[in-house]
């Protein structure tokens, strides 16, 4: 993939990890919970493929890209994320 995907939230410690994407070695992260027409939020800018993020419980959506190469890559497809 040439952006960050499969978002998932683990309520116990508060994180939102995702998995690398080729050639990405930092990313920035957005979230949103309105649903259908986002209202986005940068949570994360960086090297790793986690960040702590408390959002409480329900859904969100979830959307990143590499922020590596030369001009901005594409968001990535939003994704929906289960709080549980």
């Amino acid at each position: 993939m040439d952006y960050p995907s499969n978002f998932i939230y683990n309520s116990d410690d508060k994180t939102l990890s995702w998995d690398a994407c080729y050639e990405g070695d930092s990313y920035e992260i957005r979230y949103s919970i309105n649903v259908p027409q986002p209202v986005w939020h940068i949570i994360y800018n960086g090297p790793d493929t986690s960040c702590s993020f408390d959002v409480g419980s329900g859904s969100f959506v979830a959307s990143g890209r590499r922020t590596t190469k030369p001009g901005l890559p594409v968001w990535s497809p939003p994704e929906v994320v289960v709080v549980s």
